[in-house]
């Protein structure tokens, strides 16, 4: 089954849902086992930041548990998810528009403290 009939079916059995769940489905056999065991190794790290971080388990972004594991995503793809999935559809942000709500949580304040005006 491909990854984007699986993530349908998953979607269509379940409201929570997000990436680090599709890539431990889609590393196990029927039986419920990892298919190697340096998956083995990686879901468990997956599963324990899931518990750890339970209310935000239906929410992918680069700093869900699969972030945290593989570490920062190369620009225009998203791991797990399959073919054609890029970052502005799964994470709703584009980098422009994350740099900017940055500056003006950052920097806006600090030119006001300052009272420049750039």
């Amino acid at each position: 089954m491909s990854l984007a009939r699986r993530r349908a079916a998953m979607k269509a059995m379940e409201k929570a849902f997000d990436r680090s769940k599709m890539w431990t489905e889609t590393h196990k056999r029927k039986d419920g086992s990892y298919v190697t065991d340096e998956a083995l190794v990686i879901g468990e790290r997956i599963e324990e930041i899931r518990s750890q971080r339970a209310e935000s388990l239906d929410e992918s972004s680069p700093n869900d548990a699969l972030g945290i594991v593989f570490g920062p995503e190369h620009p225009g793809r998203v791991r797990g998810l399959g073919l054609g999935i890029v970052p502005t559809v799964v994470f709703k942000q584009t980098s422009a528009r994350y740099l900017m709500v940055i500056w003006v949580h950052l920097a806006v304040p600090l030119q006001l403290r300052s009272g420049s005006k750039r």
